[in-house]
């Protein structure tokens, strides 16, 4: 399992939105998506804006907004199960990821995750970056570069 939490200044239906609306998702995050997030949609992310840029198939299984997103998303052959909640806690939202669904053996299953907490805890300081101070900050681009 990967997991990932930070603690953003601002209400769950905020952070909620910023995950969930395109405008605001490709400021920080995947800079090409098909659509908003809707329970019962398939989305198509990309990794890159460039017309051959890598899909991420993204089925949404729940959306609540201000309190969680459930998807299960992947290259359409393995598919792992990502859910994000956003719970106040006074004038702070604390927005947790977790994913789960690796395949493979153990190590495998390990290093996915390992590897997903990574990515997961960049895109939470990203997205912080964003909602409190309107920095822009492209993880998921560089990343792929890297």
């Amino acid at each position: 399992m990967a997991k990932a939490a930070t603690m953003i200044a601002a209400p769950p239906l905020v952070c909620y939105e910023a995950f969930a609306t395109p405008d605001r998702m490709t400021e920080f995050w995947f800079p090409r998506v098909s659509g908003p997030i809707e329970k019962g949609v398939t989305l198509t992310w990309y990794v890159g804006t460039a017309p051959d840029a890598h899909p991420i198939t993204v089925e949404v299984v729940e959306a609540m907004p201000g309190e969680r997103i459930d998807i299960r998303w992947g290259d359409g052959t393995q598919m792992t199960d990502v859910s994000w909640t956003f719970i106040e806690k006074g004038p702070m939202t604390e927005v947790k990821v977790t994913e789960t669904g690796f395949e493979g053996d153990e190590a495998a299953q390990a290093a996915q995750a390992i590897d997903s907490t990574g990515g997961f805890s960049q895109v939470l300081i990203a997205a912080k970056a964003l909602i409190e101070h309107d920095v822009s900050i492209n993880v998921v681009e560089d990343r792929a570069a890297g």
